[in-house]
């Protein structure tokens, strides 16, 4: 976009492709935050694979409740939903408590979703791809130092129960 970038978020023909991306890009980083969120979580305070993985459920449930809105979020949720279930079967919590391993999904979909040209996001894969890994860092320490493990725990036994 470079320059034009104003331009083209006034451009009703192609701010549509701009949101679905933001769209498909945000949940892609609900993803990756609530997987790790529930790992950390649960591994520590020993909650079992299934647990996990339903607490991290209910968790992304209500935030794309309480988030997505709009034509473009109303045409991804599914999907994003769908992705994400997916991922539940196929995570390893130990591994995803640990960090970055949990956040694989948020750069994959931003170069898969932007709208840009194939031949552009070939030649910004590291770019980008180290931009947000990058940004995830703090994030997980931000959260690892906030984050009350054993009340969560307690109360999420208490509902699975």
């Amino acid at each position: 976009m470079g320059t034009r970038f104003r331009q083209i978020f006034e451009d009703d023909k192609f701010l549509p492709s701009i949101n679905k991306a933001k769209w498909l890009t945000y949940g892609a980083c609900l993803s990756d935050l609530t997987v790790f969120a529930a790992a950390m979580t649960g591994v520590e305070g020993r909650l079992g694979k299934n647990e996990i993985s339903n607490l991290a459920r209910k968790c992304f449930e209500a935030a794309v409740q309480q988030t997505f809105e709009g034509d473009e979020a109303d045409e991804v949720r599914a999907e994003i939903v769908e992705r994400f279930e997916a991922r539940l079967e196929q995570t390893h919590w130990p591994n995803a408590a640990i960090g970055e391993y949990a956040f694989t999904s948020s750069p994959r979909v931003l170069l898969e979703s932007a709208p840009i040209a194939d031949e552009l996001k070939e030649q910004d894969v590291e770019i980008v791809t180290n931009s947000i890994r990058f940004r995830w860092r703090d994030v997980r320490e931000q959260l690892r130092r906030r984050i009350d493990r054993d009340a969560i725990c307690a109360e999420w036994q208490a509902i699975e129960r």
